[in-house]
């Protein structure tokens, strides 16, 4: 992602007391893993979830994202499962424009 993120991700890990290494084995990864986080910033989402989760930070935090209200997080769930719904292939949207058209 960034170096600003990386600096960040140091800051955290020190902040938090715990070794990379300590880190790393909680996670379920090689401690390199951990230390490329620090040093480049790349980290998908996903293990940066689970990195704030461990370490007891609001992932919109690190990413310096406003932190929603409930009625625009209830808003933003109905979005994401709206947008799961929409097949991602072409003859999956035809098929569903089929069976919409014959309703």
């Amino acid at each position: 992602m960034s170096e600003v993120l990386a600096k960040k991700l140091t800051v955290l890990i020190q902040q938090s007391g715990m070794s990379k290494s300590e880190i790393a084995r909680q996670l379920g990864m090689a401690r390199q893993t951990v230390q490329g986080w620090t040093t480049r910033g790349k980290i998908s989402k996903e293990k940066l979830k689970e990195l704030c989760e461990l370490l007891g930070v609001a992932i919109n935090v690190v990413l310096d994202e406003p932190e929603l209200d409930q009625e625009q997080q209830s808003t933003k769930e109905r979005l994401k499962k709206i947008i799961d719904q929409i097949p991602n292939n072409r003859t999956d949207i035809l098929k569903a424009i089929e069976i919409l058209l014959t309703k």
